[in-house]
């Protein structure tokens, strides 16, 4: 089976073994920029302002900059713009109170696109920094600018985490801020091969042998390479998606030594993330039930649904409608809201040129956008009048039989993680499955008990279980003590 597999991703033994290094060098840049940066850290006499992002990348990447600069007796504060009532990223507000208390500002997981910002600090004496990973059309024009484009390519593909690592490694290794930036990086979907991979692989390490309190006491079981993607990020992401506490809270969280803090505002953070978990259940359930339209992308406006909330609920109707979706939501006079994409679609490169939206912002899988709600019919035709031809991704998967499956193809695909972009979990199609048993998990979502005695589960509403010939998906232990397997299902046959 190993060769099987092997020949799925197109690997020869000697690309296993690159694979499976995690040896770790905390390695810096040695770009023009990225070294005058270090050099006036190293001579600051003012304070430092970080403003950052309300998401997972943001907070990881304020969190370790923070603990740069205090390493640094620098005198640092810190700011993450409420989603809600102020949007993203750094604005002429936060300016305004930063003159005449603050030497530097540094922007990080945002910067690239504020150019009324930019413009004010300019005007006011205030030097900026921008240490960002998100597309721009133009350099902006701002005292440092560190920007995974600009700098050496392996660091190519790094998020804000990932930039604020390396620049932490300008000063000294430290092995918190590795883990933070492996939190950061595979929570913004980031690749997982590379450099990002010896960051990730040697993150997940450190966070196993020194069972951070900051990071433990947000899982339901033990670490593993699966906790970040559905577990931490979430909860972290969850705090500004719901709009509910202070987002500030979170960075503070990820510098807290005492632990008493830590159980106090984990057990805040876990019980927002089931509140984000049950609402948004129930609006996709809600939402798979309403008739599509004819368009090639859906386009799904509700006042009712919350900003925060838009990206995930897209991400989940474009799987299950097999197309790209946008879902809007009200923000007072704008809509606001994210899109997804599906197949070899480009939904940034579509949309960006586009002269009805007030901010735009994106890649090839994922846009952010906002609108005047006069606008919306102008978006609905052009999209009817601008049809592409979408290739669907090609369904690669390795064929086996019910009986052939055993523990040494788990024990095979657990030692190729980390996977995610650029490097995806291999899927499996199993043949002509015999069922013992089907039931319905909170009268949703399908279980399978097999002939073999394995389970198979599928997160997604099953219309046809009872003729179901073959299942696609994953194989995952349930029990690593027991080697329990688990077959978590993508799509039925």
């Amino acid at each position: 089976m190993m060769d099987a597999i092997l020949k799925h991703y197109n690997l020869n033994s000697e690309d296993l073994i690159k694979l499976n290094d995690s040896s770790y060098d905390y390695d810096y840049s040695d770009n023009e920029e990225f070294i005058s940066l270090c050099n006036y850290l190293k001579n600051i006499k003012g304070n430092v302002l970080v403003v950052g992002d309300y998401d997972a990348d943001g907070i990881t990447s304020t969190a370790i900059l923070v603990r740069l600069l205090k390493k640094l007796n620098v005198i640092t504060k810190y700011y993450i713009p409420d989603r809600y009532k102020e949007g993203y990223g750094l604005n002429v507000e936060i300016l305004k109170k930063a003159i005449n208390h603050f030497e530097l500002v540094i922007c990080v997981d945002n910067g690239v696109k504020a150019k009324d910002a930019i413009s004010y600090a300019r005007n006011n004496n205030i030097k900026i920094a921008i240490i960002d990973h998100h597309q721009y059309e133009e350099k902006p024009d701002v005292d440092f600018f560190i920007h995974s484009n600009t700098l050496e390519d392996k660091y190519r593909n790094l998020s804000a985490a990932g930039l604020s690592l390396i620049l932490s490694n300008y000063f000294f290794k430290d092995e918190y801020n590795l883990a933070l930036a492996s939190i950061g990086m595979i929570s913004d979907m980031m690749s997982v091969l590379n450099y990002n991979r010896k960051i990730i692989k040697k993150g997940h390490e450190i966070i196993k042998k020194n069972k951070y309190p900051s990071i433990y006491k947000l899982l339901e079981k033990d670490f593993d390479y699966d906790s970040i993607s559905f577990e931490i990020g979430p909860k972290i992401n969850a705090i500004s998606r719901m709009g509910i506490g202070n987002v500030n809270k979170l960075v503070e969280y990820f510098l807290y030594d005492d632990d008493n803090e830590f159980l106090i505002y984990s057990d805040i953070i876990k019980e927002i993330n089931k509140q984000r978990k049950h609402i948004t259940s129930e609006l996709i359930e809600k939402l798979n039930k309403r008739i599509k339209s004819k368009n090639f992308i859906e386009v799904i406006y509700n006042a009712d649904i919350k900003e925060g909330l838009c990206g995930l609920i897209a991400n989940k109707l474009s799987e299950n409608y097999k197309k790209p979706v946008i879902v809007l939501s009200d923000n007072e006079d704008t809509i606001k809201g994210s899109g997804r994409s599906y197949g070899d679609f480009d939904i940034y490169e579509y949309f960006k040129s586009l002269d009805i939206f007030k901010s735009i912002g994106g890649h090839k899988k994922a846009l952010g956008l906002s609108m005047d709600k006069i606008k919306l019919n102008d978006l609905i035709n052009y999209i009817e009048n601008n049809k592409v031809l979408i290739k669907e991704d090609v369904e690669n998967y390795i064929e086996i039989n019910q009986e052939d499956i055993t523990s040494d193809i788990v024990d095979i695909i657990e030692s190729l993680k980390p996977f995610g972009t650029d490097f995806n979990e291999v899927k499996f199609k199993i043949n002509n499955i015999e069922v013992e048993n089907h039931f319905l998990i909170k009268k949703i979502y399908s279980k399978w008990k097999l002939s073999n005695g394995m389970e198979a589960i599928y997160f997604n509403r099953c219309f046809n279980y009872e003729n179901i010939q073959s299942l696609i998906g994953t194989f995952k232990y349930s029990s690593f003590k027991n080697k329990k397997i688990t077959f978590m299902v993508k799509d039925y046959i």
